[in-house]
């Protein structure tokens, strides 16, 4: 993964902002999928848990290849999950767009 700085559009007319972050998402310059965390909470706990597949695997040294299915089918769910929030996510703003732009009577 390689990590992108946010994308900021600041216009005053709305369709030159859809048009630019259109056209942005087209060229590729907008790329969830390839955002890192970088907080710090994060990193401890990606540490915590090498340090718990290590020592498991100096104990154990038999349960490597169970181990890596483990993490495969973990990532794949990982993977899987932030998809699906990413999509709920999108939606929900998207409502809220439609909410915002609706004419009051």
């Amino acid at each position: 993964m390689t990590g992108h700085a946010p994308v900021i559009f600041m216009f005053t007319d709305r369709r030159e902002t859809m048009k630019s972050i259109l056209e942005q998402f087209y060229y590729g310059n907008i790329t969830p999928c390839e955002t890192t965390v970088t907080d710090n909470r994060f990193q401890k706990i990606v540490s915590d848990i090498d340090s718990i597949e290590s020592e498991m695997l100096e104990q154990y040294p038999e349960i490597r290849k169970l181990l890596d299915q483990y993490r495969d089918k973990n990532d794949r769910l990982a993977g899987m999950e932030i998809e699906n929030a990413f999509s709920k996510g999108f939606r929900l703003g998207a409502l809220f767009m439609i909410d915002v732009f609706k004419e009051t009577v």
